[in-house]
Order: C-alpha cells, then structure tokens, then sequence
C-alpha cells in the first residue's frame, strides 16, 4: 500500500498526537515533526507507513503487536499558544469518550495517547472507498444516495448520544466497505456539545474578510469550511444541528453535484454560508419534494430551526424512503370496499333486469319445466 492509495488518502485528516517509543519527554517538541519511518512506535504500536494527510494531522498504518492486528494511527499536530496544554487535555478527553462508543456505522477507535502536546488516536483500519470516490464511481439514485446518507446519519446519531460533535462531516470522511456497511471516521475535531471555542465577535458584512483572515492565519474554526455550519464560523457553541447541517450541505451536493455555498474565497463563502438559502433546493427530475424540505430544514441558518436532533431528520428520511403501507384491499377498508362491490353488483343487476323484455323469465327464478 503507497502513501497515495485513494481508499484512504485524505479519509481520516485529523489532529493527532503521536509518541515513538524511547523518545523522551525533554525532547523537544521539532523532534516530533520529522515524519515517522517504518519500524517507530506510536505508543505500543509499530508504523508500517503514512497513508494520509490533512491539515490537522498525519494519518499511518501501524501493527499492534499485543493483538496482531493493523490499525490506522491519527497523529494529531501539536497545540500552541497560552492553552495549549487545556486543549490538549481536551483533545485527549474527548478521544477517550469516543473510544468509548461503538456502533456499526462508525470506525472504531481503540486506544488513545498524547506526549509533548500532541494526542493520537489508533483505531480500526477500514479498506473501502470514502463517500466522495463511491459517488464517483458510478451514477447513483436519488434514494440509493440517501440510504447511504442515513447510514452515516446514524454513526453521527451514536457520537452525538455520547455527548459529542463530529464537526467535520464530509464525504470525505465516511467510508463505504465493501460489503456495503456505510462508518464515519475522523473525529480529530470532535467536542463536547454546547463547547465555545475561542470567542470572536459575531461578523457584520464588512467584517468578513478581517474574520476569513483571522481564522486562515490562527486556524481557530474547526472543520472543513465548504460543509461547516454558521455557528462554526461565527466561533459560537456547537452541538449535534451542526452535524445536521453539515450533512446536509453535503447530501445536497451529492444530489445535485454542486455544493449549496459557493465563494471564491473563503470570506465569499462564508457570507453565503451565513446568507442562507433564499428557500428550497431546486426542483429536479425523480426527487421528491419531501427530500427537498428535509434538506432544506436541516440547512437552516439558526440551529433551532433545523431538526431537534440526528434522529428526527433521519426519521424524516427514513419515511421519505418507507412510506406507510396501504391498508389491504388497496388502501380501501374491507367495509367500504363491500359497500363499492356490493353497490357495483346491484346496479348491473338493475340494468340487466331493465333491459329485459316484460316477457323475459325471471333470472333469478328457478328454471321452469317445459
């Protein structure tokens, strides 16, 4: 496998921290820059080499050699400024709260470190194509799209149940194995729900440029800008509607093939991302209109005009994809059905009984002997 094999390049681009076995903690921090060569250890785990990277860390296939198994190594980069240590004992917090969740729609997280600032996350090694290559494959269905939607839906479901935000959903970060089973990865930047970062002063039209500035050069937002809901750039506190919007943004750019939000630049598009949509998605050939409003709902601007949760717009989906069985009978009860029948008989019997001639016999009569 090369550093460059598309199943997993740019599939699990998080912050991680990683500690190489006999390194000491008075080395200094530029020691740890180097990348990492076959044969170090993260923790107890030896590194086979660098499958991917991101802007928040560096992603490595390694052996675990208590259990003989290969798992993918998250490294995150190191944490500056005034809190930083805070924030790395956040990061390493919130890594651990996540090695405690499991459900069959998320990858796996199975051990968690840190050393000098930095944190880093094993977890399992999944081989399948990510979100964005499936979707590329082939042409998919509108509904065939919106299942796989629901399966990453429900990973977000479990993460966010555990008190956690994913803020970085993408399709990117969601894999479809190869035996169909849709898991959600790369919780480098997950938080605690309600979490304020560091604060910024909500933005008027002519501050954006200043704040698109600000956030490119501190790297303060979390998460990747084309699918982050406003709150995330406005710098305020995030809970599971930001996932919500962030699914949506990109449910709505698998359907159409165009993302919602457009921007030359990252201040354009956060302005747009801020403006809204001016109302529902644009009609297209087989959607049905009911998928339109659930997309357009969970892209509110204001979090609580969204879906009260994950699962409330999954179960929107869901319906959408399952709608409720007519009764048998064809959607006539069995009552009303006998009246129709019954009603139907009875005027062609009186039909044929007023078309026969007066000295017709009677049909209903016994038949008369000659």
């Amino acid at each position: 496998m090369s550093s460059d094999d598309p199943q997993f390049t740019n599939t699990l681009p998080s912050q991680g921290s990683g500690a190489a076995r006999g390194r000491t903690d008075d080395e200094p921090e530029s020691s740890f820059a180097k990348p990492l060569e076959p044969g170090e250890f993260i923790g107890r785990y030896r590194v086979r080499e660098r499958i991917g990277e991101g802007g928040m860390g560096v992603v490595y296939a390694a052996e675990d050699p208590e259990l003989g198994r290969v798992v993918a190594i998250k490294l995150l980069r190191p944490v500056h400024g005034d809190e930083a240590e805070l924030q790395q004992r956040r990061m390493l917090r919130e890594a651990q709260a996540l090695a405690r969740v499991s459900h069959r729609n998320l990858v796996m997280v199975f051990d968690v470190g840190s050393r000098q600032g930095r944190v880093w996350i094993a977890m399992e090694y999944v081989a399948g194509d990510t979100l964005e290559m499936w979707l590329g494959r082939e042409r998919r269905t509108w509904a065939e799209i919106v299942d796989v939607f629901v399966e990453a839906g429900r990973g977000l479901a479990a993460v966010h149940a555990a008190g956690l935000v994913h803020r970085d959903f993408k399709p990117g970060n969601v894999i479809v194995r190869k035996d169909g089973t849709v898991q959600v990865l790369d919780f480098g930047l997950a938080a605690r729900a309600g979490e304020r970062e560091e604060p910024q002063r909500v933005p008027t039209a002519a501050d954006l440029d200043v704040l698109a500035a600000t956030l490119t050069t501190t790297g303060a937002f979390m998460g990747t800008p084309a699918y982050m809901a406003p709150e995330q750039f406005l710098m305020r506190p995030t809970d599971g509607r930001a996932d919500q919007f962030s699914l949506c943004v990109a449910l709505y750019e698998a359907l159409y093939g165009h993302r919602p939000f457009k921007g030359q630049d990252l201040a354009q598009l956060m302005a747009a991302t801020l403006e809204g949509l001016p109302g529902l998605p644009a009609e297209m050939p087989g959607l049905p209109l009911a998928v339109r409003q659930v997309i357009a709902r969970g892209m509110s601007r204001e979090p609580d005009d969204r879906f009260p949760d994950m699962d409330a717009l999954l179960h929107a989906l869901h319906e959408i994809r399952t709608p409720a069985q007519p009764p048998r009978g064809g959607g006539w009860s069995r009552f009303a059905l006998g009246i129709m029948v019954g009603g139907g008989a009875l005027a062609i019997a009186t039909a044929v009984w007023l078309a026969m001639p007066e000295d017709a016999p009677d049909p209903g009569a016994p038949p008369v002997d000659p």
